[in-house]
């Protein structure tokens, strides 16, 4: 085999904080009134980030889903981004878990990281993939071969995908309880090209 061509990859950007949050912060996130979730709790507010004493918790977000846009997405123009629409803390305690699921309404979704254990991980999963009448047993998984692929975070980390991608959260394994915010978000501006036909503005 001379080459082996990695087409159609699915993104799944992560940022770093680079800071530990303050307590004015972690007091904003994590004092919440609490709902049952299937396999854990979330927040009953559902729009955590318009909350006061998050404005540079919500710029750093905002700053990465600018980059994702123009690295994906190729969004060149200022006028066209991402904003945020809506946007939670889930709760999960040791034993509990978070259920496979997507995002709908929404063109990137993401996950930022609070209060994690050691060795806390999510999984992807491959769109489709429980559909297919092949079931192969490799010797050793690779990003070719797996239906889905787990990925380990750590407190500060935020990780962005687009939102079609199924995704859970294996029972947590460690002794403290793990705080993450999500949020959906969508396109405002221009897209598309009036010669073509697909010219849509979002005011």
């Amino acid at each position: 085999m001379n080459d082996i061509y990695n087409l159609f990859p699915e993104p799944i950007a992560s940022y770093t904080l680079g800071r530990e949050f303050t307590s004015t912060e972690k007091n904003a996130l994590l004092e919440q009134d609490w709902k049952a979730s299937e396999g854990n709790e979330t927040s009953k507010n559902t729009y955590v980030l318009r909350k006061k004493n998050l404005e540079d918790i919500r710029n750093f977000i905002l700053s990465s889903l600018t980059d994702f846009g123009k690295s994906v997405y190729d969004f060149s123009n200022e006028e066209t981004k991402l904003y945020i629409t809506q946007s939670w803390v889930n709760k999960t305690m040791p034993g509990e878990y978070h259920h496979s699921h997507k995002h709908p309404n929404s063109i990137v979704s993401g996950t930022f990281y609070i209060e994690t254990n050691e060795n806390d991980l999510i999984s992807f999963e491959k769109p489709g993939s429980n559909t297919s009448p092949w079931l192969f047993m490799p010797k050793e998984w690779n990003t070719w071969n797996s239906s889905f692929w787990q990925l380990p975070v750590v407190s500060g980390q935020l990780l962005l995908w687009r939102s079609y991608l199924p995704h859970s959260v294996p029972r947590t394994q460690g002794t403290n309880a793990r705080y993450s915010l999500s949020f959906n978000t969508f396109i405002r501006g221009d897209i598309g090209e009036k010669s073509e036909l697909s010219r849509l503005s979002l005011k």
